[in-house]
């Protein structure tokens, strides 16, 4: 297709009448075949009403199939960039309607302007729909900027979890322990397991530092911590295992009790450990031994946080104490629980004594609880061995509570002493002494003799256990005991404020966030910086985040090989944190101003950033439940009415004709007979309508649009005036000199109706004089497309198509020109270009359209020409400056100081906003 090239009138060569005429075969057979599929789905949705969802899969197989090959044709992908079949479901004549008025308008424009400029118009089409600005193959978007200021700094303080969860005991002390202490500490925590790395890559977005629990060095983890650094977010890697050193390791004599290859394993997954270990920032231990190990393994920081007995811990331990009795059977219960393969030698290292205290007690019994491999020297007590499997943590402490003496073995070795005391809490927690094995951690929790026993070898085993078997007393006040040290030294609380905190607190920074603290909000945003509101909205951020009394984040949308659909990702742009949330095309309209899918992703930047005010800008597709979000947070918002889009459903009161609607108060029945259907419209009124009614402050860009949205019954009080600032001239002036110098038009509002373009080709085409040049902009040279065709703006003069200038080339596109063209067709809200080009000494030539001319003096500054002009006024307006065309070579704006900058507008925004918050 794009071979084919045609002037608007003339008939193509009958090669190109081929093309054509396949074409429009195609279009019409695309026509026919849409009707009967939704024709069928219409009918199948009926059989499935009447019989309760029973009617033929076949069917509806054949059905999907025949929509799923329309939608992927060539020609369908040409000429349905809504989305047809997702928005059509539910209404199938409207869909076929809606087809025919679009295979009609395709032909119309064929005709009118040449199906090169149709085509063109196509591409421009699925391109604004599929990510809001259109991008050709090879076009690229500005990086995200990611390395801005340590993330404590910007976000409120929140503590994201990656964990190993596959491990119940590890789980529950070291991750959602941590958890639970965290949040008594006043910090929001989350927890998600590393093996769902897009989930950690999106929780990441939002929170101040990153712990990482057990997670090996496996490509996605180190992702993870890439991205951490990316974004400024400090890393803490964590273990409670010496399991990162393989040469430590190796002293647990426990592997050897397992197979050589599972063995092997295990020693060289010590090098994965250790690799995420020290790619992070620091690391959290649950023992001061493992803490030194990890600084000698290559550690850059080590804290030590040990285990505690949590709120649920201590809950089932009072329901035992409450409910629970020991069984009244005359025997004395020693109990082991292991809760891995690893343990036997352990157990060996104490065998002797326990056989030995067996065979001189009878009442003596051995309760296992996990996995142990006992030697043959155990089977003739064999009918005096209980065994449990693993179970549930509650279940776990009703049967150690029943028994009478806990018992901790440890070989003696590097890894042993870097291991946790956990076997005494557990026991102490339910009353029970315990005998362990006098490594560091339950030296360091216990009081030998006092409430347990550290004893070293079979003979101090052997005497601590007899003890304890022969005296109910002393088991019962050594319990008691335990317990109190138990619940004094590692009570979740206790433990949380001294070693928990202290941690959070390194990373914390001091709460110096200045009391205005603003999220605004806009369907684009740098890089994707698309649209006058955008520029708005960009210079906003810009200038204020530049002051101290303010913090200015914004919440934006990016495309979906940016973001995930419906997540975000954090980036720096403008001065402010930005979140970009993925935004895929949708078919259901009803997204374009409630889309529920967006809610999650806002939640979020709202959690992270904690404004207490919002300010809306353009939301299109983002939709009203922002509003919802804001209103049950308590957070007040504004909003700034840059379009009609609020009260309009045609965004810019155009109808489906291309002709402004002129209604001043909106009246949903006009509204019915011109463009969409009450049905359809009066919902969207609804929502929104109800949206606005709820904001603290509406803000306009100028006196027209302030006086629409009023006509429209929003209290007058509550509609201020925001006129819109422009970036200030960075130099004078730069015009071309010399006798024979042309004068020079500008147009910035590419190949559209709606903009005037017929208008400006329509004069320039047929005017007499010569001695111009005409600058068209086209907005999709940087995007590495075409939108405007050089035949189609055939002039008498001279015609340069030039790429869209930028906030940074604003200057030097101005010095360009001596007029700017601005006949548009719509009542807009402000007209950007217009007092750019005032502030730099440019003549505008513009429609009486709204808020477009509030800056223009006619006659001094400009020349305004009546709204419904056919373009007889236009004509003799351009023609009495091309007669007279030095009038303009060294003009200078008599008014330029009138124009506002975008920091006297930002300033101004600042105390509407603070007054909210006020």
């Amino acid at each position: 297709m794009s071979s084919i090239r045609t002037e608007p009138g003339h008939m193509p060569p009958d090669d190109e009448k081929t093309q054509l005429a396949i074409l429009q075969d195609q279009l019409e057979a695309a026509e026919a075949r849409y009707e009967r599929a939704m024709r069928d789905l219409e009918r199948m949705r009926r059989a499935f009403a009447r019989t309760g969802g029973s009617a033929s899969s076949r069917e509806l197989q054949r059905l999907r199939h025949e929509i799923t090959v329309m939608r992927n044709s060539n020609i369908w992908r040409a000429t349905a960039p809504v989305r047809f079949v997702l928005d059509t479901v539910k209404r199938p004549k409207a869909a076929v309607a809606r087809l025919r008025n679009l295979l009609m308008l395709v032909r119309h424009s064929a005709a009118t302007d040449g199906w090169p400029a149709t085509l063109k118009k196509i591409e421009m089409k699925l391109g604004r729909h599929f990510g809001g600005v259109g991008r050709a193959k090879g076009a690229a978007m500005k990086p995200l900027q990611r390395l801005g200021a340590p993330a404590p700094a910007r976000l409120v303080f929140r503590v994201l979890l990656i964990a190993e969860t596959t491990l119940p005991q590890c789980f529950k002390y070291r991750v959602l322990q941590k958890q639970k202490m965290i949040e008594q500490l006043g910090y929001e925590c989350t927890i998600v397991s590393w093996r769902n790395p897009d989930e950690c890559m999106h929780e990441l977005q939002t929170h101040a530092l990153a712990i990482l629990y057990r997670t090996p060095s496996f490509p996605e983890v180190m992702k993870m911590i890439a991205e951490a650094r990316q974004l400024g977010v400090p890393t803490l890697w964590e273990v409670d295992d010496l399991i990162f050193d393989a040469d430590k390791y190796s002293t647990n004599a426990n592997l050897k009790d397992l197979h050589t290859a599972e063995m092997e394993h295990l020693l060289r997954d010590a090098n994965l450990y250790r690799q995420a270990m020290v790619a992070c920032d620091g690391c959290i231990a649950s023992t001061p031994a493992l803490a030194t190990a990890m600084l000698e393994s290559g550690s850059k920081q080590a804290y030590v946080i040990e285990n505690a007995l949590d709120v649920d811990t201590l809950r089932i331990a009072e329901a035992i104490g409450r409910n629970g009795a020991k069984p009244v059977d005359g025997f004395v219960r020693i109990v082991y629980g292991s809760g891995t393969r690893t343990h036997d030698t352990d157990f060996r290292q104490i065998a002797p004594a326990i056989l030995q205290v067996m065979r001189n007690h009878e009442n003596v019994r051995l309760r296992i609880i996990g996995h142990l491999r006992l030697s043959v020297d155990f089977e003739a007590y064999e009918g005096r061995i209980e065994r449990y499997p693993l179970s549930d943590y509650a279940t776990y402490l009703n049967l150690l509570s029943e028994c009478d003496i806990n018992i901790a073995p440890l070989e003696d070795s590097v890894f042993s002493d870097a291991k946790s005391n956990i076997k005494f809490l557990e026991g102490a927690i339910v009353g029970l002494p315990t005998v362990c094995s006098p490594r560091s951690a339950f030296k360091a929790a216990i009081t030998d003799g006092l409430d347990s026993y550290l004893a070293d070898g079979v003979a101090e085993w052997r005497e601590a256990l007899e003890k304890l078997v022969t005296d109910p007393q002393l088991r019962k006040d050594m319990g008691v005991r335990a317990r109190e040290r138990a619940l004094d030294g590692y009570g979740h609380l206790g433990i949380g404020t001294r070693q928990v905190l202290p941690v959070l607190k390194q990373f914390e920074r001091p709460d110096t966030r200045p009391k205005l603290r603003v999220l605004a909000v806009n369907i684009f945003f740098e890089p994707r910086s698309f649209g006058g509101a955008t520029v708005v909205a960009e210079e906003m951020a810009k200038s204020l985040g530049q002051r101290e009394d303010i913090e200015y984040s914004v919440f934006t949308t990016l495309p979906t090989e940016r973001a995930d659909a419906y997540q975000i990702v954090r980036y720096d742009a403008k001065g402010s944190v930005v979140f970009g949330m993925g935004l895929p095309p949708e078919g259901d309209r009803t997204f374009d101003y409630d889309n529920p899918q967006v809610y999650g992703a806002f939640m979020q930047a709202i959690r992270a950033l904690q404004p207490n005010v919002v300010h809306l800008h353009c939301i299109q597709g983002m939709g009203a439940g922002l509003v919802d979000i804001c209103q049950a947070e308590g957070i007040p918002y504004a909003v700034t009415l840059h379009d009609a889009w609020w009260i309009c459903a045609r965004q810019f009161m155009i109808t489906p004709a291309n002709r402004y609607c002129y209604q001043t108060t909106i009246n949903l029945d006009v509204c019915s007979a011109h463009c969409i259907s009450r049905l359809e419209n009066e919902p969207r009124q609804d929502r929104l309508r109800e949206a606005l009614m709820g904001a603290d402050l509406l803000l306009s860009p100028s006196v027209f649009f302030r006086e629409l949205y009023i006509q429209n019954g929003f209290d007058p009080d509550r509609v201020v005036v925001n006129k819109n600032g422009v970036k200030p001239r960075a130099h004078p002036r730069l015009a071309p000199k010399g006798e024979n110098r042309k004068l020079r038009f500008g147009y910035v509002g590419g190949d559209s109706y709606i903009k005037g373009a017929p208008l400006i080709k329509k004069f320039f085409s047929s005017t007499p004089h010569t001695n111009y040049e005409l600058v068209v902009v086209d907005n999709a040279l940087n995007l590495g497309m075409h939108s405007i065709s050089a035949k189609l703006w055939a002039c008498t003069g001279t015609l340069k198509v030039v790429p869209a200038f930028t906030q940074e080339t604003i200057d030097d596109f101005f010095d360009s020109i001596d007029v700017l063209l601005f006949p548009t067709q719509w009542k807009e809200s402000f007209g950007l270009a217009v007092r750019e080009a005032l502030l730099r000494d440019v003549w505008v030539v513009a429609t009486d359209a709204g808020g477009v001319a509030e800056d223009i003096v006619d006659g001094e500054n400009g020349s305004i020409i009546p709204f419904d002009d056919k373009g007889e006024q236009l004509a003799v307006v351009l023609s009495a400056l091309l007669e007279h065309p030095e009038r303009l070579f060294d003009f200078k704006n008599p008014y330029a100081d009138k124009i506002r900058l975008f920091d006297e507008q930002a300033n101004e925004l600042y105390g509407l906003l603070a007054d909210i918050v006020r």
